[in-house]
């Protein structure tokens, strides 16, 4: 398993997915390449505002970390650990405004729970909201952080 990826807290668990990074350092230290600006103002782009690539801040997950999760809340049988695991997870942080999909981030594509993006300014400070962040660790149980990566259609 890839240090980019979370762990449920009954299992093995890293501090940290950089090293350079401290529990308390906001996320914006893994700040995305470039900002992808929104059309603003009149609903154009203006001429400095070219698109570019999109990416997200992701939570990454492994199906054995959707798994150990459903065990240690309560889910039973393989497939409804699973699944069950990814819905509860979901539901549990709609309340924070995280979105779900598949991101590849350090060279891994994985299931992931979204917290941030750079696609609009208010997204993008999304990155910088250490209490979101620290409550989206909490569900996850999980003391690792969020690393950018790009978006994966599925």
């Amino acid at each position: 398993m890839s240090s980019s990826t979370v762990r449920p807290s009954g299992s093995h668990r890293h501090t940290a997915l950089l090293p350079n990074m401290s529990a308390d350092s906001p996320s914006t230290n893994l700040s995305p390449p470039d900002y992808v600006p929104s059309h603003e103002g009149d609903g154009q782009p203006s001429e400095q505002t070219k698109p570019r690539r999109s990416y997200r801040l992701p939570f990454q997950t492994t199906l054995e970390f959707l798994q150990q999760w459903g065990i240690d809340h309560g889910l039973t049988g393989n497939e409804i650990e699973t699944m069950g695991a990814w819905r509860t997870i979901s539901a549990k942080l709609r309340q924070y405004g995280c979105l779900r999909g598949v991101v590849r981030a350090n060279g891994v594509r994985s299931l992931s729970i979204v917290v941030a993006s750079n696609l609009t300014r208010e997204d993008l400070a999304r990155a910088n909201d250490l209490e979101m962040i620290r409550a989206v660790q909490s569900v996850l149980g999980t003391t690792e952080k969020p690393v950018w990566g790009t978006p994966i259609r599925i």
